[in-house]
């Protein structure tokens, strides 16, 4: 999972399944400027369909993931 930050933020990511069950916390604290990557080992969940929800300054959004194992 890959982002860019134009400025110095709270950034929390986290990992839903269609159920709406968060299954990780990929990072949840303040980040400066600057290109991310965090990597998801999902090892111990099943194949399918997975949300990931990015949360920054008072904003939210979701990215559908596939997974395919």
């Amino acid at each position: 999972i890959q982002f860019k930050l134009l400025k110095k933020e709270l950034i929390e990511i986290s990992v839903y399944n269609v159920l709406g069950v968060k299954v990780k916390e990929l990072v949840n604290r303040e980040l400066e400027k600057g290109n991310y990557s965090f990597k998801w080992n999902a090892i111990d969940q099943p194949s399918g369909i997975y949300f990931c929800l990015f949360s920054f300054n008072n904003n939210s959004q979701y990215k559908r993931l596939l997974l395919l194992k």
